[in-house]
């Protein structure tokens, strides 16, 4: 069973969390598939694209609160950078996101952690889901390629550093990448197409040349004079004694498609994303295609809630130190859009706490009206199509 398990690309791991070496090898493989293979670098570009969009929008409830995040942001450029869009295939590439917090004077910074350098995580024996301190092998140099190593381990402390993690179970504290599901079913499906590449050019035209009361030494001059086949286009003379024939080898084309199709499904399914997403549309119509966007699009908004909350706590964690170092106070008066100070039906002003007085928005996912479907599910009945 595990020599059949490999062979079909899968790894056979007992039920713990991986070791360093095969998260290494496993993430390894994630971002060779995605750099590598159009499939996996389009599942990837499809969740970004629709999760992340233009961007984050932030709103705030209060002056003060506005211009120590807007300074943040402008100073590691989220914004111009791209980093949210980065993440976010960071996210479904490595199966989780570290995020390590630095602070001096009220000041915050934060650095991203590759997840191959974080070795393991440290728990509470008493409580296995609390996590006392993220064990880090730092990769120390200029960033010139090839010139980096990896410092000795360090064991940062929990509220040093933000992990945000999917695909994982509740006895588990570290995620996995997107695309580790698909992986075999992308490696079957290149398979496939080459030899189907293989197949179509073995497919060209075949000559049979038959030579008329022709003698063993005439055949095998007819055989060196024609050892190069003639080029496409061009014209063959002979006399009635020579017979040309083209032959071409039956590929069984059409059964093969279908073959085709059902890997490429698997790994469709796999990632929650329909058919006609991966460029093929022959089996999709109107009401297919609309069913189908639905359960994409809920996996896009998850991605949309899981960034929500990961730039809900550092923002909160940028405040929370301004907080402390008596930059900023506990709470502010609440302001509308404009600016101005609002109260309440008593007169008294409104107040909110500093750490909530911000709200993190993604664009809002379409989709279709359900009175358009229903529409379009009884005209596809109607004309039995």
């Amino acid at each position: 069973a595990r020599k059949a398990a490999e062979t079909l690309g899968f790894h056979a791991f007992e039920l713990r969390e991986w070791t360093a070496s095969q998260r290494l090898d496993i993430v390894t493989r994630c971002h060779q598939a995605w750099e590598r293979n159009p499939l996996a670098k389009t599942a990837v570009a499809y969740t970004r694209m629709f999760a992340v969009g233009k961007g984050m929008t932030l709103s705030y409830r209060c002056k003060e609160v506005e211009e120590v995040l807007q300074a943040f942001i402008q100073e590691h450029e989220i914004e111009e950078s791209g980093l949210e869009g980065e993440l976010c295939d960071s996210l479904q590439l490595d199966g989780e996101i570290f995020l390590r917090f630095f602070g001096n004077g009220g000041k915050t910074a934060i650095s991203i952690v590759p997840t191959w350098d974080v070795s393991w995580i440290e728990t509470d024996r008493d409580n296995a889901r609390k996590r006392v301190a993220y064990h880090v092998r730092t990769t120390v140099g200029t960033g010139r390629p090839g010139e980096s190593t990896q410092g000795p381990e360090e064991a940062v402390p929990a509220d040093e550093m933000l992990q945000v993690a999917i695909n994982r179970l509740a006895t588990e504290m570290r995620g996995r990448p997107e695309l580790f599901c698909v992986l075999p079913w992308l490696k079957a499906y290149r398979d496939w197409l080459e030899e189907r590449v293989r197949i179509n050019r073995r497919k060209s035209i075949y000559w049979d040349v038959t030579l008329k009361n022709a003698t063993a030494s005439q055949v095998s001059a007819k055989r060196n004079q024609y050892k190069e086949p003639p080029p496409p286009g061009s014209i063959v003379v002979h006399n009635e004694n020579e017979a040309w024939q083209s032959l071409s080898s039956n590929i069984q084309a059409g059964e093969a498609a279908e073959d085709g199709r059902q890997i490429k499904l698997m790994f469709a399914a796999g990632l929650m994303e329909p058919e006609f997403y991966f460029s093929d549309g022959a089996n999709a119509n109107l009401a297919s295609s609309t069913s189908q966007s639905y359960p994409p699009l809920k996996k896009f908004a998850t991605f949309q809630e899981i960034l929500t909350v990961l730039w809900q706590k550092v923002f909160r964690k940028v405040l929370g130190n301004q907080v402390r170092a008596g930059l900023l106070a506990e709470e502010y008066q609440e302001t509308d859009a404009d600016g101005d100070p609002i109260e309440d039906d008593d007169g008294k002003p409104r107040m909110v706490k500093t750490l909530e007085a911000f709200d993190v928005r993604y664009p809002e996912l379409e989709e279709k009206d359900p009175k358009t479907l229903a529409e379009a599910l009884q005209l596809h009945v109607a004309n039995a199509w």
